[in-house]
């Protein structure tokens, strides 16, 4: 796992064993050879545009009964992870209108948002985007190692509940979108189309990186995958709020496009639906609080 500092913004972290290391440089330099964006961006802004432009779906909710004493896999770890209960987590349905297939969330008993805050927030994700995550956990931010927003792993996303943002859930879904799909203009000695390869590591992601003067935050220059993920924020408000990054207030936005079109390039398709929910993985199975 690696977590991010409070003092690099935005707070987000990424378990990278997912990406299959067999065509990854066993040591890949990390992406600092270019300065992070200055000024650096307004993710209040960033927030808000993307909250204000983004579509939600609608939805319906269903709280599971806790006397049945289950919850999914995915959930249960997390809670041992972070020194908790599985009784701490209340575990419920998302059904969303344009999937048939509910999402199963769990939430700590003392988070400080809602079931219907947590709907509503990943609800505004675009479907393509969405299908990637198969669980999102909330958990009380103090629990989380200090600074640290948000997790993602195996398609299963922990955030803080004061970090239930938009742009959040835009840079952990990224980091799945990255593993769980191929560069679609660089050829692969892999001949297996369905083992995941990351697309940060490739030379084509890279080449637009060059390109560039400037990362997108401070923290894209600490690992290619955290600058993969950190441009998909910036591509997503790009993508969805009109006028693009240009309407986000910062007067070097143009030192990062490049990166940012490479993003939408490879993912746009997912911003703009493709898939549906059928790419979605399987859930974690259901299991007993006490197996």
């Amino acid at each position: 796992m690696h977590y991010l500092l409070l003092s690099l913004m935005p707070l987000v972290a990424y378990a990278t064993s997912i990406i299959d290391a067999t065509l990854a440089d066993p040591s890949p330099p990390r992406p600092d050879k270019l300065p992070a964006i200055s000024p650096p961006f307004n993710y209040t802004a960033i927030e808000a545009g993307l909250a204000e432009h983004l579509s939600l779906a609608s939805f319906r909710m269903e709280g599971l009964n806790a006397s049945a004493r289950m919850i999914p896999q995915a959930c249960k770890d997390r809670a041992k992870d972070y020194h908790m209960q599985p009784s701490d987590l209340q575990v419920f349905r998302s059904t969303y209108d344009d999937c048939e297939q509910p999402w199963v969330m769990c939430r700590h008993n003392n988070a400080t948002v809602s079931m219907q805050d947590i709907t509503t927030v990943f609800g505004r994700i675009p479907l393509g985007m969405r299908q990637f995550t198969r669980h999102l956990i909330v958990l009380p931010s103090a629990s989380l190692p200090p600074g640290c927003a948000g997790v993602s792993s195996d398609d299963a996303i922990v955030v803080g509940d004061s970090a239930l943002k938009h742009f959040v859930l835009a840079h952990e879904i990224s980091h799945s979108l990255d593993a769980r799909n191929r560069p679609t203009t660089t050829p692969t000695p892999n001949s297996n189309s369905n083992l995941p390869i990351g697309i940060s590591i490739s030379p084509t992601w890279r080449a637009s990186y060059a390109l560039d003067s400037a990362t997108v935050s401070e923290y894209a220059r600490s690992a290619w995958p955290e600058q993969l993920a950190e441009t998909g924020v910036a591509a997503l408000y790009d993508a969805v709020v009109p006028g693009g990054l240009a309407s986000a207030g910062n007067p070097s936005y143009g030192g990062v496009m490049n990166q940012v079109g490479a993003w939408r390039r490879e993912f746009g398709r997912f911003v703009d639906g493709e898939g549906g929910c059928g790419l979605r993985r399987p859930d974690s199975p259901m299991v007993g609080w006490d197996d």
